[in-house]
């Protein structure tokens, strides 16, 4: 093979949001770290002030001070999800309700906050729901299904279907109306034993 000869690889368009496993993922932020690791060690006389706030801009490694996503109502992310409501924040994430303007579903999208141990937490929870998805591919047990997951704006987004309440809300209001309590200690062993299917 002759090594002068330049080949053309496809690029996606620009506003094509681009897919990668979890393993891939931490493999491109590992390597992004390294490389601004070694050209911070390239001394700043060297290189023009344009040059280094380029190369800031380029070789951000996603965890940088701002952790925040800012979440802007009717606002569309990565071409495809209309954000139509705030659902709510977590210890390491928000969920927000969207409209996949792709398949006309309501979903719900949560993003992850940009830090190196919450991301890493993420991939594991990817991970986890795709197995789990795969061995119930007729949602036969009614487990979270997981529709798609990406990076975008220096974030990990998880995208899955929307769920109405969360079980601290639902338990909260049987509990307040006087219902019997549903999350009894039996029916939590039978919901351990369908999950280990």
């Amino acid at each position: 093979m002759d090594f002068t000869e330049k080949t053309k690889t496809p690029h996606p368009p620009m506003n094509q949001k681009l897919h990668y496993s979890p393993s891939s993922l931490s493999q491109i932020l590992l390597f992004k770290s390294r490389l601004l690791r070694f050209l911070n060690k390239i001394p700043a006389l060297f290189i023009p002030k344009c040059e280094l706030i380029f190369r800031h801009l380029l070789f951000r490694i996603g965890f940088e001070e701002e952790k925040n996503f800012h979440v802007v109502l009717n606002s569309v992310i990565a071409g495809r999800y209309h954000v139509t409501e705030y659902l709510g924040a977590a210890a390491f994430s928000k969920a927000l309700q969207a409209h996949d303007m792709h398949t006309g579903v309501d979903v719900c999208i949560k993003i992850i906050k940009n830090n190196k141990d919450f991301f890493d937490q993420s991939l594991d929870e990817i991970k986890l729901l795709k197995h789990v998805n795969k061995h119930d591919p007729g949602d036969k047990y009614h487990i979270l299904r997981l529709y798609d997951y990406f990076y975008f704006r220096e974030h990990l987004l998880i995208v899955c279907e929307l769920l109405k309440a969360n079980l601290y809300e639902f338990d909260k209001f049987n509990r307040e109306s006087g219902a019997e309590v549903y999350f009894t200690m039996p029916r939590l062993q039978v919901c351990g034993v369908l999950l280990t299917f």
